[in-house]
């Protein structure tokens, strides 16, 4: 990778970031006061960006939408250049799909009108139909505008194969869609790219009552789908709403589903339960009914390496028990200590540590442990992570090691853009004018990511040296110049030529 793409990678970065800093319209809490077109041109004067998109792909025009906000307010957003019909935002999708999520048909009219394009997916295959249907929306006029404007509701299909109808009935509390749907021309009895039907589509939603709404109109209920798995196995993943109770798993046992399955990816019914549901109930329920705690999956992962990144300590521990090699790795060479480092808490990473977790590991690309804490940091929890650097050093780790790409430990941390993570790396004996294998220091990516000079100055404050040039013979001070946000901040960069 050569200089130009590394400095368009990270000012491409930046520059997202840029874009929130200070901007009204991206806090959702303005939108929700509905403000008035006036009020919005007020806000515009005030040096507020109407076009700007969020770090993740948000802006004006789609948090107005989102918030319920009044059209005519959403309309002058519209008319704003760079706020075009079909800008793509979120997941790749236009102002008809955030419209018809709201159920907002008047503001879809008003679109489609304006030659909005119904014939573009968003970066999951979603049409603004499935989309519509995937996030639980039953107004059939959201459709209707759809099939209209060119949309094959009968053939359109999300990346996993699933309709309208397929995406829809986990919500559903009566046939009314559905029948909407069938006589659009989709077949109730249509199975996605995978093999699930309606009823697996249901069984996930945990819907019981529309299940058994499902069995008086005759829908099949598969034992194994083409991946080898059933609906009573697809209950057992946890989605935003939590996981389905022991009792309603032990329903859909009832219906002569079979509890100890392993699909052809090598999950079990623990590996989607281990990684947040915290019932310990419910995984012994599966445990006694014989489902094994040592499997692992076509990545090597096992069951405790799910359940050590983010489950409870009593999950762990119950896994940990019943676990035949503590130090077990997958593919990439991790093991349940990596797992409980990236992505858990520090008393987990010393039950593991205690367990004879290996603090020596090294990963198939050269990472330590010590590249795991890097990733882990956050500064809302700031205070577990110095426990868990704490623990690991304390246990031999060191934090010292060069990384994969000849990185340091300052070069992982700046990508942070934590001045509390750098202070607390700083006093380790790390070489502040190491270069990677890209051939940079940590003060040419400081320069490049920058907000403003506080790191950059603290940087130098521990000896950064300016001087030191990349492989193509830029300077500090030239990498700088080429960071948008200093510069429209109109921030002095002269301090570091």
């Amino acid at each position: 990778m050569n200089r130009k793409q590394l400095t368009a990678i990270f000012i491409f970065c930046v520059g997202m970031i840029a874009a929130q800093t200070k901007n009204e319209f991206l806090d959702r809490k303005f939108w929700q006061t509905n403000p008035t077109v006036q009020t919005v041109k007020q806000k515009i004067s005030e040096g507020n960006n109407p076009t700007a998109l969020n770090a993740y792909g948000f802006d004006a025009v789609v948090y107005a939408i989102l918030e319920k906000t009044n059209n005519d307010a959403i309309k002058h957003l519209l008319s704003i250049k760079g706020n075009d019909v079909n800008k793509l935002t979120h997941d790749k999708r236009t102002y008809v799909f955030w419209a018809a999520y709201a159920n907002n048909v008047e503001l879809m009219e008003h679109l489609i009108a304006n030659k909005a394009r119904m014939d573009l997916k968003d970066s999951h295959n979603f049409s603004v139909s499935t989309f519509a249907a995937a996030t639980g929306k039953d107004n059939t006029k959201i459709y209707d505008l759809c099939i209209e404007n060119g949309i094959d509701i009968k053939n359109d299909s999300d990346e996993h194969g699933a309709n309208a109808l397929l995406l829809a009935s986990g919500s559903l509390k009566d046939f009314s869609l559905i029948d909407y749907f069938v006589s659009k021309g989709i077949d109730i009895n249509s199975r996605d790219h995978d093999g699930n039907g309606i009823f697996n589509y249901v069984a996930k939603s945990g819907n019981k009552d529309f299940l058994d709404k499902l069995k008086t109109k005759g829908i099949s209920i598969d034992k194994l789908n083409k991946k080898g798995e059933n609906a009573l196995f697809l209950a057992t993943r946890g989605s935003r709403k939590g996981y389905n109770s022991l009792e309603y798993l032990k329903y859909l046992e009832s219906l002569g589903l079979e509890v100890n399955v392993v699909n052809k990816d090598g999950n079990t019914p623990l590996h989607n339960l281990a990684y947040g549901n915290k019932d310990l109930k419910t995984l012994q329920y599966f445990l006694d009914k014989g489902v094994n705690p040592n499997q692992v999956n076509e990545e090597g992962n096992s069951v405790l390496m799910h359940a050590a990144y983010r489950n409870s300590l009593e999950v762990v521990s119950l896994f940990a028990n019943k676990t035949k090699n503590i130090n077990h790795k997958n593919k990439d060479g991790n093991s349940a200590l990596t797992a409980s480092v990236a992505g858990n808490a520090s008393d987990i990473v010393k039950f593991i540590l205690d367990k004879g977790g290996d603090i020596n590991l090294i990963d198939t690309k050269g990472n330590s442990l010590a590249y795991y804490l890097i990733e882990s940091y956050g500064d809302r929890y700031k205070e577990d992570f110095k426990k868990k650097k704490d623990l690991l050093v304390n246990n031999g780790l060191n934090l010292n090691k060069i990384q994969a790409g000849k990185n340091t430990l300052f070069h992982l941390a700046i990508d942070k853009n934590s001045l509390n993570l750098l202070k607390e790396i700083s006093s380790l004996n790390l070489d502040i004018n190491a270069k990677n294998s890209d051939g940079l220091t940590v003060l040419h990516k400081a320069v490049m990511s920058a907000k403003d000079t506080k790191i950059i100055e603290y940087l130098l404050s521990i000896g950064a040296k300016k001087s030191i040039t990349t492989e193509f013979g830029e300077t500090v001070f030239d990498l700088a110049k080429e960071n948008e946000i200093l510069s429209s901040k109109n921030i002095d960069i002269n301090f570091l030529k």
